[in-house]
């Protein structure tokens, strides 16, 4: 069973990696815990994946207005290379009290 992705070819610089994780936060996606994929381009990145190819493209549709940039592209791959996990890096924010 394929599975989609949506990326753009050579792989995404850091802004436009942040539009994406950003779209996807809006849609309601757990970056913590989501369905990936190693992104084709690059050995860093994590690709969400759809299991609907019409959500894929409309994603990618979105991030093309959102970015201007029209070479965000949906891909089909084989559903053996999925994982679930997280998407990026955690941000652990962490304080001190003054009482200690």
């Amino acid at each position: 069973m394929p599975v989609y992705t949506v990326n753009i070819p050579g792989g995404t610089n850091d802004h436009d990696f942040e539009a994406y994780k950003r779209l996807l936060e809006e849609a309601g996606v757990d970056l913590s815990a989501a369905p990936r994929i190693h992104d084709p381009g690059t050995s860093q990145r994590w690709l969400y994946v759809w299991h609907d190819r019409a959500f894929a493209e409309r994603f990618a549709r979105e991030l093309q207005t959102r970015t201007r940039n029209k070479r965000w592209e949906v891909n089909e791959l084989e559903s053996s290379r999925e994982e679930v996990g997280p998407l990026a890096p955690l941000d652990i924010v962490v304080s001190f009290s003054p009482d200690g």
